[in-house]
């Protein structure tokens, strides 16, 4: 059934937040009229609440959330994640990852940069940069809950580098867009080539890639 309270559930839902995160407090008034008010607490500390009323406790739930849901409306329309919109910004970004190996010039082969972006590019990966972050309570993810899903994930991550890059990228004097873009992925991309030329004991790209994963908390909004 298409009511608010559904409504509401459905958009916390599609921010990986739990539905115990919408709390209901219930009363009569008098024998026919219940009040009840709906309180949404955000992961990033933002409370939201509104109040209904009805002849059943249901009813009286169901305006307390459209209560709810005028609010966002009016004040916090960032929560309406647009999850199309964000897939299209997710395929520019990876692009962008792309074009930030194809045209380096510090790794010397194909091979290097089929490599970085094996490891770059996967899920995995776009994952953990994502996790990071909400574990720092980083501003550019703290909307969601613990429960968003790995592909979502992923897919903000890829968002968020066309977001922050693409503008600086198609601009005239972009020249060190594309190594900033390797650090907010954690990549060193001169250390690639190194290590081949060297032929030095084999680890992994993605231990090399380690040490500067804590620049992407110095990113900021464009």
């Amino acid at each position: 059934m298409d009511n608010a309270k559904n409504r509401l559930h459905e958009l916390i839902k599609d921010l990986g937040h739990y539905e115990k995160c919408v709390s209901f407090k219930d009363k009569v008034q008098d024998q026919q009229t219940f009040i009840s008010r709906a309180t949404l607490q955000v992961n990033d500390g933002r409370i939201i609440e509104g109040e209904g009323t009805g002849e059943t406790k249901k009813e009286a739930q169901i305006q307390a959330c459209a209560a709810v849901l005028e609010v966002i409306d009016q004040q916090h329309r960032d929560l309406y994640v647009d999850w199309m919109q964000v897939k299209v910004a997710a395929q520019l970004g990876d692009s962008l990852i792309k074009l930030c190996a194809y045209l380096s010039d510090e790794m010397p082969s194909a091979e290097d940069k089929s490599l970085w972006l094996q490891e770059m590019e996967s899920d995995s990966h776009m994952v953990s940069i994502f996790d990071k972050m909400h574990r720092a309570s980083h501003p550019l993810v703290n909307i969601f809950g613990q429960n968003l899903g790995a592909k979502k994930k992923a897919t903000w991550i890829e968002a968020l580098i066309w977001q922050r890059f693409g503008q600086e990228i198609i601009a005239p004097g972009s020249g060190n867009a594309f190594h900033q873009i390797g650090d907010f992925l954690g990549g060193e991309m001169t250390e690639i080539g190194k290590e081949k030329r060297r032929k030095s004991v084999k680890t992994s790209y993605m231990d090399t890639f380690k040490a500067s994963l804590s620049r992407i908390f110095s990113i900021r909004k464009p």
